[in-house]
This record gives C-alpha cells, structure tokens and sequence, in this order.
C-alpha cells in the first residue's frame, strides 16, 4: 500500500507540472509546490487515485473471495 500511495503522489506531482507547463514554458520548484489545483482537478485526482487503489486491490480481493 505504502508503494500504491508513493505513484498516487508522483502521479498527482507530474499533473501539476503538466498544468504549469501547459501554461508556460518553464516552471520553477517553488511554482510546483505553489499550485493549487481547482475544484475540478482535485476531483480528477480523487477519481484517479480510487482506480488505482481497485487495480491494486482486486487481486488481493480475489484472492481472499476464493
């Protein structure tokens, strides 16, 4: 789980920088750990993140079910 929650991170760190370099050309550390990101984005990630965590848990779950 620790791992699942280390992708979710840098998934949700390279869609900030996507939108930041969508936006201009270069971006700085600071502009990375300055951005807010919207009401819809913050939903995006949510809905990202609960996929994740099915891919990594149905297995698991079929296991146990057998």
């Amino acid at each position: 789980m620790t791992l699942t929650q280390e992708i979710s991170v840098l998934r949700d760190r390279l869609d900030t920088i996507e939108h930041l370099l969508a936006e201009k050309e270069t971006v700085s550390l600071e502009d990375i750990d300055a951005f807010e990101p919207n009401d819809d984005l913050v939903e995006l990630r949510k809905e990202r993140r609960q996929l994740l965590l099915k891919r990594v848990l149905l297995p698991i779950q079929k296991d146990l079910e057998k």
